[in-house]
């Protein structure tokens, strides 16, 4: 199986939904019902940051079988 890891401290967009909506499009179901790969996410938390990349990628990794792990620097 195929897994994307994503590295991030912080979102910039104006929306969440472009992106998870085009995410899902690409990573579509397969006959046996999984996603084409999984989607997990590594979230770098500081007081300078804002949560939401935390926020896209909790969404992300549920929806295509990840895990988000947020680590605090």
């Amino acid at each position: 199986s195929t897994a994307i890891y994503v590295f991030g401290d912080d979102y910039t967009g104006s929306s969440y939904d472009p992106v998870i909506a085009r995410i899902t499009k690409m990573n579509r179901l397969q006959p046996n019902g999984q996603r084409l790969a999984k989607i997990h996410g590594v979230g770098f938390l500081s007081k300078y940051t804002t949560g939401r990349f935390a926020i896209l990628m909790r969404e992300l990794t549920k929806r295509n079988g990840g895990t988000f792990l947020a680590l605090p620097l």
